[in-house]
């Protein structure tokens, strides 16, 4: 024989309400979004490399990011503020999911490349936007914008436009532009 339970008024206002219902449903997308990035192999994993420390800024790469759940999973790993410097063809990518985390934990992004106008629109009623032409003026705009603690990422799952051959190309001359401040 089954116990019946017996709900007060309040509580049933409470379990049966829509916004608990929806939210609990994001939790649980999140959740197995989350789960399906660590079931990666280690040699797909997110990687994110430390180019150097200069004055308490730590300089970071993710050179084998590839799309926006797996910058996600690098902008959420990242324990400090953090100046995003991303750019390139990006006409395919789905930036809204990745609203929450840049509000959260990006201070700037730095938009590297010949057309950055989606970049600024979609980010800019969030964080500070910043518009760059050069790798060299992305990370100089970086280190003196930030403060003692803070992360410059170079994290971008676009496609190199004009500026750079391909990844290691950019790869190379974030390294070179770091080592030069």
């Amino acid at each position: 024989m089954k116990k019946r339970v017996v709900l007060k008024e309040q509580e049933k206002i409470t379990a049966f309400r829509p916004n608990n219902f929806f939210a609990d449903q994001l939790v649980y997308a999140r959740n197995q979004t989350l789960r399906r990035l660590m079931d990666v192999p280690a040699s797909q994993q997110v990687r994110l490399r430390e180019v150097g420390r200069i004055g308490g800024v730590q300089f970071l790469e993710d050179t084998d990011c590839r799309d926006e759940h797996a910058l996600g999973f690098a902008l959420e790993s990242v324990g400090h503020p953090i100046y995003w410097i991303t750019g390139g063809k990006d006409a395919l990518l789905n930036y809204s999911s990745l609203l929450p985390v840049v509000a959260e934990k990006v201070r700037a992004v730095i938009g590297i490349g010949s057309d950055n106008s989606r970049l600024l629109r979609i980010f800019s009623p969030y964080v500070e936007v910043f518009d760059c032409r050069s790798m060299e003026q992305a990370v100089k705009t970086a280190y003196y914008s930030a403060d003692n603690g803070d992360v410059v990422m170079l994290s971008s799952p676009c496609a190199c436009d004009s500026c750079f051959a391909d990844a290691q190309e950019r790869s190379l001359r974030f390294r070179e532009a770091v080592k030069e401040l």
